[in-house]
């Protein structure tokens, strides 16, 4: 059994000032102080592909495997290193290798359905992000937006936005997910679940205005034009009703002329002039 590190290690870090050059010095001093440990060749070579050099990952990556066979997710990481240099077919046969050997492994499939979608296979990069997110005992947000993406790729808006609804209800309404959601529901005409979930975002919002204006566009955009009307005059009267410092940021200042301006065109067409006979 390899030793896993943390969920999608290979793509999710940053170095601080200095923080690479550090931690290769570091490397540096424990291989040689300890040149049979496998633990600092494959620390070493982590950095490396975490840095995008890639080419410097692999030498170390083998010197781990050597020392070490099997203990240590060499291959997931050869496979980022290779897919980072553009070695597509040699990515693929890494990490095929490591899904293999370690099919629990959610970042292994995760890993693999990248470069899926790199190779041009989104059939299959669905698959494995699908795998993914079934193996992740709490998966990260954008591995769901990542399903989701891969998804519309193949122009299946419809399952993109229940993998973006699981993954609301799995790990709550965290807002890169409800934005998501929220646009692909508008533009199924999915009007019912768009309001409700405006509905949900307001109840955590800092401020209801924007939400407010949310709702009532989407109320327009539904056909549901006395219903639009209805909630941009309440938004108008909330803004009104605001002390003047809060009613006068420029942010409040854009929601009042907005409310004011989609009033009028609503009217307009709610009740039209009348026509000469």
């Amino acid at each position: 059994m390899v030793a896993i590190l943390t969920p999608l290690f290979v793509t999710d870090v940053s170095f601080g000032h200095g923080g690479y050059d550090e931690e290769i010095k570091r490397s540096d001093e424990l291989i040689a102080a300890e040149p049979d440990n496998a633990a600092h060749w494959f620390h070493r070579g982590r950095l490396h592909c975490l840095h995008g050099d890639w080419k410097a990952a692999l030498p170390d990556l083998d010197k781990a495997e050597s020392l070490a066979p099997g203990t240590y997710p060499v291959d997931l990481v050869r496979g980022q290193a290779w897919m980072a240099g553009g070695e597509l077919e040699a990515a693929r046969t890494a990490l095929d290798g490591f899904v293999r050997s370690s099919p629990e492994v959610a970042e292994g499939s995760a890993a693999r359905a990248r470069l899926m979608l790199k190779i041009g296979d989104g059939e299959a990069a669905v698959a494995d992000f699908r795998q993914a997110l079934a193996k992740s005992r709490t998966p990260e947000p954008d591995l769901y937006i990542e399903t989701a993406d891969a998804l519309l790729a193949q122009e299946r808006p419809a399952e993109a936005v229940k993998e973006l609804q699981a993954g609301i209800a799995r790990l709550g309404e965290l807002p890169a997910l409800a934005d998501r959601a929220l646009t692909l529901e508008v533009s199924l005409g999915l009007f019912d679940e768009a309001l409700s979930r405006v509905a949900a975002l307001q109840a955590l919002a800092p401020r209801p205005e924007p939400w407010m204006a949310k709702r009532a566009s989407i109320l327009a955009q539904a056909g549901r034009l006395e219903d639009s009307r209805a909630a941009w005059t309440q938004l108008r009267d909330h803004l009104l009703a605001l002390p003047n410092l809060e009613r006068g940021s420029h942010s409040m200042s854009l929601l009042l002329e907005q409310a004011q301006q989609a009033i009028k065109s609503l009217e307009h067409i709610i009740t039209p002039s009348p026509q000469c006979p």
